[in-house]
């Protein structure tokens, strides 16, 4: 696995050291949060509403929007229309979650929740996530998603999408360093879909760490996309110098160039003073 991480770390230009720390930091945060939970006033306030773990899921969603809308914006003036759509679709998204998240600031602007929606949204809150089997919708949905995150590139080994779509395999495969980002949150959905069904404070605020790494994979796999393109973009804006000029460029600087000789190339040699003249 070591070595599976800093081979995609180069193909993303990323440095291995920089690529383990995203591997391994969602695993790390997850033995953390239980850790946390030995002081419940601690744990309370890590993944309480408005908590700094929630805050930080607003910054990546918002930063997974902003990447994704200049990632569709690189590809529809590169001509590649369809990809251009896609990222437009997963930017639109990314709004939608991102304003979700924090309920689209009530709580920031203290408005209240309109009377109808109140009725129906089992936190009353200003969200429509909230509403009847919205939320098991979406997390059945967003499970799906981050199974599909961890496992696309080992699938894609086989499957070699790029055989037949331009960049399909960075555009649509997140790197292996990013698997265990889309794999705690996935593997959190299934235990509380199959085993700890039941909702509780402590294994229903354990969530929130998983919904942050969600939340960071995204971002950066949009992020990394857009990197990728713009490094593309401004390769191919540069100025091409030919081949013969960076030769001559090149044996100025070292001196070596050749100078020119009289008749036909023979050279003129100063006759030497006669040591034995008077």
């Amino acid at each position: 696995m070591r070595e599976l991480v800093r081979t995609s770390a180069a193909q993303w230009n990323l440095s291995p050291r920089t690529a383990t720390w995203i591997f391994w930091a969602p695993i790390l945060g997850a033995v953390l949060m239980l850790v946390a939970r030995l002081d419940k006033d601690i744990y309370r306030f890590l993944l309480t509403d408005d908590g700094p773990i929630e805050w930080m899921q607003f910054g990546f969603f918002l930063l997974a929007t902003l990447a994704g809308a200049l990632v569709s914006w690189q590809r529809f003036r590169a001509g590649h229309v369809v990809q251009g759509a896609l990222f437009a679709i997963f930017a639109m998204g990314m709004t939608f979650v991102t304003g979700e998240e924090i309920s689209w600031a009530q709580r920031v602007l203290d408005f209240e929740t309109p009377e109808q929606l109140a009725e129906i949204n089992t936190q009353d809150e200003a969200t429509l996530h909230n509403i009847g089997g919205v939320l098991p919708t979406i997390n059945i949905v967003m499970m799906m998603a981050c199974f599909l995150g961890a496992a696309a590139y080992f699938v894609n080994r086989k499957v070699q999408i790029e055989r037949y779509w331009a960049d399909a395999n960075f555009l649509l495969v997140p790197p292996p360093f990013l698997a265990p980002a889309f794999l705690v949150p996935a593997l959190y959905k299934l235990v509380r879909f199959t085993v700890l069904t039941e909702p509780g404070f402590t294994i229903t605020k354990y969530g929130e760490w998983g919904e942050l790494c969600f939340a960071f994979a995204l971002f950066a796999f949009a992020g990394l996309n857009y990197r990728r393109l713009a490094a593309q973009a401004k390769e191919a804006a540069a100025p091409i110098v030919p081949a013969n000029l960076e030769a001559s460029a090149e044996a100025m600087m070292t001196g070596s160039a050749e100078t020119p000789q009289n008749g036909g190339g023979s050279s003129v040699t100063a006759p030497e003073p006669d040591s034995h003249s008077a």
